[in-house]
């Protein structure tokens, strides 16, 4: 039995999805890793933004941006994590800039 044009259509969408998400994370991964070797994680209290912006502990917060293994796979942000930790960044960084524009 051939296969349908149609059948190999949907085939080819699902490799091309497969093949962005590959990408996606990938690029995810390069960013994560931007952020541990620049000096912002040498003066952020992780464990505080863990507390303060996801609710939890900081352990968890390490586990997940040093791709701990957990259950047999590493750890990392879901994208919903991601988005978190990105409003969080921008919200440390627009406070910081509010008490740096106080500052004679």
């Amino acid at each position: 039995m051939e296969p349908s044009p149609e059948g190999s259509c949907k085939n080819n969408s699902y490799m091309q999805a497969v093949i962005n998400n590959i990408s996606q994370k990938d690029e995810i991964m390069g960013m994560i890793e931007g952020l541990k070797q620049s000096d912002l994680l040498k003066v952020l209290n992780c464990s505080y933004v863990a507390e303060r912006f996801f609710g939890k502990s900081g352990s968890w917060f390490s586990q997940k941006i040093n791709g701990h293994m957990k259950n047999g796979k590493p750890a990392e942000f879901t994208p919903g994590e991601l988005h978190t930790l990105g409003n969080a960044l921008y919200t440390l960084s627009t406070e910081l800039a509010e008490i740096a524009d106080e500052l004679p």
